[in-house]
């Protein structure tokens, strides 16, 4: 890296790549997945670096926001979907992902050529809904297990409140 009128934007970008979507194992907050928040780069301060006289190294204390989350078993939330296979559905909320198999897809039964699930049977106003790219989901935690780069959060959208709750915004 070199230093100048740039280094602010740098650091950031390290910041984020070392500290985006990581996990904390501090005991006392053990099992919290991290999203960086940097919305401005000048929203957060660089003191001065410290010079490692034999690697040439600087280290730089950078305050900054965060958005940091424990999902439990049995959470409720509204999910982006991110991915469409076979097997289910990858979505998003905040720094997480989350699967949901297909066993898990209430009456979404069927995946097509178009890569969507979709309902096997019409609702009572005769609409076939499904779920595809960008749709939102709502999802409740049904495992979150720690893993060596984070967590795996599995899910259903079975049950009461859960289910698709918008189609993507394109439409």
């Amino acid at each position: 890296m070199h230093f100048g009128p740039m280094i602010k934007g740098a650091v950031t970008k390290m910041l984020v790549e070392k500290v985006q979507w990581s996990w904390i194992d501090h005991e006392a907050i053990e099992g919290f997945a991290v999203h960086a928040y940097v919305p401005d780069i000048g929203s957060y301060d660089l003191t001065k670096g410290k010079i490692d006289e034999d690697t040439g190294s600087v280290q730089f204390n950078v305050k900054y926001n965060a958005i940091v989350m424990r999902p439990q078993e049995h959470d409720v939330f509204d999910a982006l979907v991110t991915g469409i296979e076979q097997t289910g559905v990858v979505c998003q909320y905040g720094p997480l992902y989350v699967f949901v198999p297909y066993s898990c897809l209430g009456d979404f039964k069927e995946y097509d050529a178009a890569g969507q699930w979709r309902q096997e049977e019409p609702d009572a106003d005769g609409v076939t809904e499904s779920i595809r790219l960008g749709s939102v989901i709502r999802v409740k935690a049904t495992q979150v297990k720690k893993t060596t780069k984070g967590m795996d959060v599995f899910g259903t959208i079975e049950g009461d409140a859960c289910g698709l709750i918008a189609d993507p915004i394109d439409e």
